[in-house]
Parts: structure tokens; sequence; C-alpha cells
């Protein structure tokens, strides 16, 4: 019995400790470029460098690269961004439902693209032109997407919609020299977002339908009592 009861206490106590530190983040790909090449990928159009260990696209209007992606479409996006033109970042690529994180003048655009019908959910945030922005996407089994940018979040929305696991990630920008690095995926999401918003809760639409049924139904009560 002795023993067993120190079993237990230990486990009590080892229980807090565990749960105190969050979890490893599941590395599914990576690639910082510092071996001074960009093995592993396709060049679509135009052309690519790698410098100082960094991705930089060419100076020709339309440049393309990409590469295979594994891992689920729910878990954490990380890379730093220098965005010029019109750049784009395919972190979920599929031949069904797309998810892209898009730069155009001062503002990012997240958004969930269906490839057939071409109908799309996106979110909009500001950005600086021409500065290195580190981007942490976030997305839950939910489809709840959470963009931080340099650490701050700047995005925050929910889209429940089936997307299927990524195909490929790629970058692409028009006009200028943009630029990427230092990219990690991983299956987890490695940011907890803060609590979700009363109005963002899957019980907020129906209490409202709830409420507005009785306040009817009341109200023709009301009206055939007089």
């Amino acid at each position: 019995m002795r023993n067993i009861s120190v079993l237990i206490l230990t486990f009590l106590l080892c229980v807090p400790l565990f749960t105190s530190f969050p979890c490893k983040a599941a590395i599914v790909w990576s690639d910082n470029f510092d071996d001074g090449n960009y093995d592993g990928w396709t060049v679509q159009n135009g052309t690519f460098t790698v410098e100082d260990g960094v991705l930089k696209t060419g100076p020709g209007n339309l440049n393309i690269i990409s590469c295979q992606s594994y891992g689920p479409s729910s878990g954490t996006w990380s890379f730093d961004l220098l965005a010029t033109g019109w750049t784009v970042v395919y972190f979920v690529g599929n031949s069904q439902q797309d998810l892209v994180i898009v730069f155009t003048g001062q503002y990012y655009y997240v958004e969930r693209i269906n490839v057939v019908d071409n109908s799309y959910s996106s979110a909009k945030f500001p950005g600086k032109a021409s500065a290195w922005q580190h981007l942490n996407i976030t997305r839950n089994l939910d489809g709840r997407i959470c963009v931080y940018s340099n650490g701050t979040l700047v995005a925050d929305y929910v889209d429940s919609t089936y997307v299927p696991p990524p195909d490929f990630f790629e970058f692409y920008s028009t006009g200028g020299e943009a630029a990427i690095d230092n990219i990690v995926v991983s299956d987890t999401v490695d940011i907890q977002p803060p609590s979700v918003p009363f109005y963002m809760q899957p019980w907020f639409i129906p209490s409202i339908a709830a409420v507005a049924v009785v306040i009817v139904v009341t109200v023709v009560l009301l009206m055939r009592k007089k």
C-alpha cells in the first residue's frame, strides 16, 4: 500500500509539471536556404537565386517557385517574408482548396480559395511594403486561422470549409525583388490563439435565432389577446 501511495503521489506531482510546458512542435519540413541553393524546389517561371541564405526572386515580371509539401491542412506555417509588388505564398496548395497569403499595396490577405469555382473567404490586415516580416500562420481543426506578424496577432477568422492536405508550397511575386526565408511547417498549432470572441462561438447564432423566435411568438400571442 505504501508503494502504491508513493506512485500515486508522484503521478499527481508530475502531471502539473508536464501540463505547464507546451507540446513540442512536430516539424513536417523546413528550409532556411543556408546550404546556398534551392534544391528540392521547382522554378515554374522566372528566375530565383539564393543569396546570404535567403531565397530571392529575379527582376522579371513573374517569378514562381514551388516545392512538395507534406502534413495536414491544420498546423503552423512560419516564414520570413520580404514582399514587393504582388507577392503570394500558397502555404497549403492542392487541386481543390488553397490556403494563401497575398501581399499587395499596404495590406496582406489570408484567403481560402476554391480552385473549382473560384469562391473564397478572406481576412485583411495591414503590412508594410519593402520590409521583412516574420509571419506565423496557424489553422486548427475547426478552421480557425490566425496570422501573427512579428509576434502580433493581426488576423483571426474562422472558415470551417474542408481543406484537403497540401500537395505543394508555392512562392511567387510580380514586380520588384521579393524574398522568403526560414520556412518551418509543423502539424501542430504552436501558438495558442486568444479565447474565441462570443460572437464567434458556435452557440451564438443559434441562440440569436432562438431569441428571435421567442420574441416573434410572444408578440403574436400578445396581439391575439388584444
